[in-house]
């Protein structure tokens, strides 16, 4: 809850450049619009490639999370929608988060307003793989039935010879 509170009001706020110290020196982050893709990684190229979406504004419709296998960090899957701030673009998102524990010694080096934000509110994650992705119109609208073929239920018998 607080990543999904704090992270998205970043994109329409002066702090944007903030942003960037949320994630790990080795951090990576991807974007990706129709079919354009990119994908940067360290502080200075994700902050870069955040103020592309300066001025976004973003509506969380979903939110799911899951502990990671060492129990040291989550996995979180974010949707809504957003509309751009540079051409006013409106999509369906899709944002998928890995977040890291902070080693507590990093505490009492960090001069990082983030992080020690994070500590104060017992949550000391931070990001380290982030992939956006504004989704296009291409899928069928969800009010309409969508149709599969039924599996067979029975298998004929293969052809001689063959096993």
């Amino acid at each position: 809850r607080h990543f999904v509170n704090t992270y998205y009001q970043y994109f329409s706020a002066a702090q944007i450049n903030d942003l960037g110290r949320y994630y790990t020196a080795k951090g990576q982050k991807s974007v990706s619009i129709g079919g354009a893709h990119s994908v940067v990684t360290g502080r200075n190229d994700i902050t870069t490639q955040i103020l592309s979406l300066a001025g976004t504004v973003f509506s969380v419709r979903g939110v799911v999370s899951q502990d990671t296998v060492d129990g040291q960090g989550a996995h979180i899957l974010v949707t809504g929608s957003a509309v751009t701030g540079s051409g006013g673009v409106s999509a369906n998102f899709a944002h998928s988060v890995s977040l890291t524990r902070v080693k507590p010694e990093l505490q009492a080096e960090s001069t990082c307003p983030a992080l020690t934000a994070a500590f104060e509110a017992g949550i000391p994650f931070q990001i380290h793989n982030d992939a956006l992705a504004l989704l296009s119109g291409e899928a069928a609208p969800m009010n309409q039935p969508q149709f599969t073929s039924p599996a067979p239920a029975h298998h004929p018998p293969p052809p001689p010879g063959l096993f």
